[in-house]
């Protein structure tokens, strides 16, 4: 952990608050769900789905952040224009929580901005993502409808290096700001299980030269990218999981996509946020809120 000497940007969503220097904040957890092969939903690209069992899922995750101080944030991953609208309109409905809006092209997410504007809750929305190959009238169209708030996805397909991640982080902030987006979320881009690494190299660099909230999905490649994963336990796993997680969080993380089902995530990352917390007195620094986990958990 290191107190940064470039001022740290801190963001407000809705209710949650992410980025500032270590110790600050905590961790946020941004909960996937609706994800392909998610059994909530009854058909593969249909808007049909177990409303009473989401609606459950979506209560404990949130009462176990509570518990800890943890703030969440849902990740509502829709693949057509139809799922965006009923599984908005539903996590709008049933969460008081901010909204990334996980669209598998550009019209699913617009489906899901306009819906989040027709209950007028688009403040509580994060367009997700602002990349290399978005194209600009598309981004101006998400400002003029009102979203401040987007992703910054930092994937450099010619340059997989954390140099490469901070080379697009140059080229597409200022780009984002002039378009008019207020609020920016870098996303390192985990596409790999070994990336989880490349990602630890790169976050201190980046906010330290742009003092914005880092964050990457480390857990989801345990289940799709690690081939030798059969060797071990499902403890040995679950431990593998929040390890990965963890030492990003050391490293500067602000937050963290995760599967919503993975509970283990959630102590772990409190955990660790009330170490980093205690240790940042050293340079005189402390929790904002008495919300923090070092006061929810020691």
């Amino acid at each position: 952990m290191q107190k940064f000497d470039t001022d740290q940007k801190v963001i407000k969503i809705g209710d949650v608050t992410i980025g500032g220097q270590p110790g600050e904040y905590p961790t946020v957890l941004m909960a996937a769900i609706f994800y392909a092969g998610d059994k909530l939903v009854a058909r593969i690209n249909e808007a049909e789905f177990d409303r009473d069992k989401a609606k459950a899922i979506i209560e404990k995750a949130e009462e176990k952040c509570r518990e800890v101080g943890t703030p969440i944030i849902l990740d509502v991953i829709c693949a057509t224009p139809e799922q965006s609208r009923a599984f908005i309109t539903f996590a709008l409905e049933v969460s008081d929580a901010p909204i990334l809006m996980d669209g598998a092209n550009s019209e699913v997410v617009f489906a899901g901005l306009e819906a989040a504007k027709e209950m007028g809750q688009l403040d509580r929305m994060i367009y997700n993502s602002i990349m290399e190959t978005s194209k600009d009238d598309e981004l101006k169209k998400a400002v003029d409808l009102g979203c401040k708030n987007a992703v910054v996805m930092l994937l450099n397909q010619r340059n997989p290096t954390a140099k490469g991640k901070i080379t697009m982080a140059r080229e597409l902030v200022p780009k984002a700001y002039e378009l008019g987006f207020e609020n920016l979320i870098l996303d390192l881009a985990i596409l790999d299980i070994v990336d989880i690494g490349t990602c630890a190299a790169a976050m201190p660099q980046l906010k330290e030269e742009f003092g914005l909230p880092c964050g990457c999905s480390p857990t989801h490649t345990h289940i799709t990218r690690w081939k030798k994963a059969k060797q071990f336990s499902a403890k040995g796993q679950a431990a593998a999981k929040v390890s990965c997680a963890t030492m990003l969080q050391v490293s500067g993380a602000d937050y963290f996509i995760y599967d919503i089902k993975q509970t283990e995530v959630i102590p772990a990352m409190a955990m660790i946020d009330a170490e980093i917390a205690y240790g940042a007195k050293n340079w005189k620094i402390r929790p904002k809120s008495d919300q923090h986990p070092l006061y929810r958990i020691f």
